[in-house]
């Protein structure tokens, strides 16, 4: 994270900080470190329409994840519950970026995911578990992958789709983490 500047970071004096650095920038470049991009816990309503709308968008800043870094998008949905349904989203790369996260509920009213997105050793390839293994457990289906180019800002976008526009999906909360790998 040589020379990159994100505005959440705050540096701390590190004397050494058994990272053999000289300096709390260098310090800061050679260890590994834990980013909030994005959180809240306002809720954020959907009703009256039927296209997939954005509710939250995260921007991950321009080479913060480095070749080995990892995001980690942890969301709260409530919803209508009915026999209609309701697709609950996560892309990164914009709003039509790779789906990371995509599960379409009817008759339950809660959701949780957390999603994780990790680069593959190179800045424009990434992968993440298959959709709908949204914590940890098994299943039969295929990785996500993606080529997004994360020495370009990039964005994570939750969103919701509704089958009637008279029923509703709230985004409760949301938190969006990046983890830097050391000199990355």
């Amino acid at each position: 994270m040589s020379g990159l500047v994100l505005p959440f970071r705050r540096i701390i004096p590190i004397a050494a900080g058994g990272s053999g650095a000289v300096s709390a920038r260098a310090a800061m470049t050679a260890m590994s470190g834990v980013y909030i991009l994005g959180q809240s816990g306002v809720e954020i309503p959907l009703t009256g329409t039927v296209a997939e709308t954005a509710l939250a968008t995260i921007p991950v800043p321009a080479g913060a994840m480095g070749p080995n870094g990892r995001l980690r998008i942890t969301a709260l949905w409530n919803y209508t519950n009915s026999a209609n349904n309701k697709t609950l989203r996560v892309r990164f790369g914009g709003i039509g970026g790779t789906i990371y996260h995509s599960t379409v509920l009817t008759t339950t009213a809660n959701f949780r995911a957390i999603i994780d997105i990790a680069n593959r050793n190179a800045t424009n390839s990434q992968v993440g578990a298959p959709n709908g293994l949204n914590s940890v457990g098994s299943t039969t289906g295929a990785l996500v992958t993606g080529a997004i180019d994360t020495t370009l800002a990039q964005d994570i976008v939750i969103t919701g789709t509704l089958a009637s526009a008279g029923e509703a999906i709230n985004l409760e909360s949301y938190l969006v983490e990046l983890f830097a790998a050391a000199g990355t």
